[in-house]
């Protein structure tokens, strides 16, 4: 019974254990995810400033007199060719926060069940051990 007992709060450790790594693998994750989101963040931001000197480069241009209107048509071009790009890194951007969102709440439901899943088990050992208890002071 004792060799079981210990078999058993053995089991109990080794799952603790298995929980903690699982928790501290899910931080992990979060950090990870989070570096991530700082990273877009930041490359997001420089696109943003990239873009605003674009288009102060553009105004200036568009406002001196020196212009020729072959200058100007090619600076309109380029100012759609930005807009465009413009457009389509918003886009991206807003895909890649809409999967790290997804992203997040699938691994945060994962833990969760995993957490579940580990609470059910330690709880039906601790019922075990109880039973066991019992069964031994009778």
């Amino acid at each position: 019974f004792h060799a079981e007992k210990a078999g058993l709060l053995a089991q109990l450790d080794a799952m603790k254990a298995t929980e903690r790594r699982a928790i501290e693998d899910r931080d992990g994750e979060r950090e990870r995810l989070e570096r991530m989101r700082d990273e877009l963040d930041r490359e997001h931001a420089a696109r943003m400033a990239a873009g605003a000197e674009v288009q102060r480069l553009r105004a200036h241009l568009q406002s001196s007199l020196e212009e020729s209107d072959r200058v100007h048509r090619e600076l309109e071009r380029a100012g759609c060719e930005v807009r465009g790009l413009h457009e389509a890194l918003w886009k991206e951007q807003a895909e890649r926060d809409r999967d790290r969102k997804e992203m997040e709440e699938a691994l945060n439901h994962t833990v969760l069940q995993k957490e579940a899943a580990w609470k059910k088990i330690i709880q039906h050992l601790q019922e075990e051990k109880e039973l066991a208890q019992a069964e031994t002071v009778q």
